[in-house]
């Protein structure tokens, strides 16, 4: 199962005069937006934390398309972590403990 995201790079606009969210769009906004990342259900969360949050999502289909690549480098251990984290991003439901083989 490949992922069916929203293809191109991704990118974390932050919050303006207008807006109080940082906003995941494609690049240039072509595509549209993605997501928005904000502190309105946890007005507890600080503005680093929701800034480091915003470029995590946007830097996500960058990760994942290089973990796919290192995934052949790695040994064996390593291989079936980051094969759960492929998993994962793909829409799978994978436990911890599940040693199923995941195609890369």
């Amino acid at each position: 199962m490949d992922a069916k995201h929203t293809p191109g790079e991704w990118e974390a606009t932050p919050p303006d005069r207008y807006n109080d969210e940082w906003i995941i769009h494609t690049e240039a906004g072509v595509g549209g937006e993605i997501a928005r990342v904000s502190n309105f259900a946890r007005p507890d969360n600080s503005q680093g934390e929701i800034t480091a949050n915003a470029r995590l999502i946007a830097a996500a289909p960058d990760m994942l398309a290089a973990l796919v690549h290192i995934v052949g480098l790695m040994d064996a251990s390593g291989r079936s972590v980051a094969r759960r984290a492929i998993a994962k991003a793909r829409g799978f439901h994978v436990n911890k403990t599940d040693e199923d083989e995941v195609d890369e």
